[in-house]
């Protein structure tokens, strides 16, 4: 059994609940992916799937790339900055980054350090989601409002089960983790989350048996069918006997570009046509629609195949996808490590010193320069204000009253 374990098969619809995952099994189904019923699975699913793994790796890449730093302090140091330049003596700042978004992707992931407090003995590590699982009696605790201080700590002293390599299980204390979620943790476990691997497992499973289908039809299409031909008026011909297959057969297969039989022979291909089964379609129908739930644009998608938009418009998209997708995760990241260590300061996370954000910004400025200019043109022709913010479809209250145009006057001789 392979340390994933082995997918759970069921020939019964039914809806089941495992740690904080709820998923549908499907009747009957022959794909290999047909339910991600455990986070281990869902895990397999990523690294074996070309498609999920692309887009997996594309966002990591890209966030592993942020600056963290102080909030209006982007020069100034505190020991957090320094802790996860080197969280552990196995990982630098930005492989740190990379397993953070990553295991959100699947769902969830927990911070473990040896203590709160931030000293160089100190180390972080990701705890992945495939390995953490929740007693029962635990689990039925987690999905439960707690109104007093009292009631909260009693639920943080129980603990969840985190398997290793070797099958050997540690048990650790809630109050010892810091816990990240993908989309919510609010739905049925404080301490988990629904992942968005659950709405796509049948867009893995197609991509999956479009690379099955691949493979099966590219072994088949170096193989051929040999058969002998019998005449439409001859319905009492016998067909091939064994001696005359194995006499085909050799002939076929030998090395002679020209071979004499005694029988009428017909050959094909047991594949003839693959382009149109158009498999490779469902590649990229499969990336497009995993890179999009993701919240990755279409045009960073077709970027990272080394095809599609103009430069510009990739820039422009890096920056959306940026600010839209990879902030938020970035964010929820500051506002966990405050918490979990009890920072009294605010922590950032940036991309402002990658290139495409560089040239976004210089883009920006120029537009809001030319805006600038043609609002002092349209003042100084006499404009009002009102028709300023009409026509340039703006909304700004200006500090002074719209300039008059300079009255001409004609020297009288």
């Amino acid at each position: 059994m392979s340390w994933f374990g082995n997918l759970f098969r069921t020939n019964i619809a039914s809806r089941q609940k495992n740690g904080s995952d709820w998923f549908y099994n499907r009747d009957g189904g022959r794909a290999r992916y047909s339910t991600m019923a455990t986070n281990r699975a869902k895990l397999e699913a990523v690294l074996s799937n070309p498609a999920a793994l692309t887009v997996f790796k594309l966002q990591c890449d890209l966030f592993s790339l942020g600056k963290i730093s102080i909030k209006d302090n982007p020069e100034g140091n505190a020991p957090i900055l320094d802790k996860l330049k080197n969280p552990n003596p196995f990982q630098g700042g930005r492989q740190f980054l990379w397993d953070y978004l990553f295991n959100i992707m699947l769902g969830y992931t927990f911070l473990e350090a040896g203590s709160k407090v931030i000293t160089d003995a100190n180390n972080l590590y990701w705890l992945s989601s495939a390995n953490v699982e929740f007693p029962e009696e635990l689990r039925n605790k987690l999905d439960r409002q707690y109104q007093s201080r009292e009631s909260v700590d009693e639920l943080l002293e129980n603990t969840l089960d985190y398997t290793n390599y070797d099958n050997t299980i540690r048990k650790i204390k809630l109050k010892t983790l810091g816990a990240f979620a993908d989309l919510t943790n609010g739905l049925y476990n404080w301490y988990g989350g629904p992942s968005v691997l659950d709405a796509l497992y049948k867009v893995i499973t197609n991509s999956e048996l479009a690379l099955d289908a691949k493979n099966i039809n590219l072994d088949f299409s170096g193989k051929f069918v040999v058969s002998g031909m019998v005449k439409d008026d001859d319905i009492y011909q016998q067909n091939l006997s064994g001696t005359e297959q194995k006499s085909i057969e050799d002939a076929v297969g030998g090395e002679k570009q020209i071979t004499a039989v005694k029988t009428p022979i017909s050959i094909s291909r047991y594949v003839e046509d693959m382009g149109k089964l158009e498999l490779d379609k469902q590649y990229l129908t499969s990336y497009y629609k995993i890179g999009k739930i993701f919240g990755i644009p279409r045009d960073v998608l077709e970027a990272n195949l080394e095809k599609g938009s103009t430069f510009d418009n990739q820039a422009n998209a890096r920056a959306a996808h940026v600010e839209y997708t990879l902030n938020p995760k970035g964010q929820d990241l500051m506002d966990g490590l405050k918490k979990y260590f009890s920072l009294d300061i605010d922590l950032v996370m940036t991309w402002d010193h990658l290139n495409f954000s560089q040239e976004t910004q210089q883009a920006k400025m120029k537009n809001s320069l030319a805006m600038a200019e043609a609002i002092s043109t349209l003042r100084l022709s006499g404009v009002s204000d009102q028709s300023i913010n009409e026509l340039l479809e703006i909304d700004i209250v200006f500090e002074t009253a719209s300039i008059e145009a300079p009255e001409i006057v004609e020297d009288v001789i």
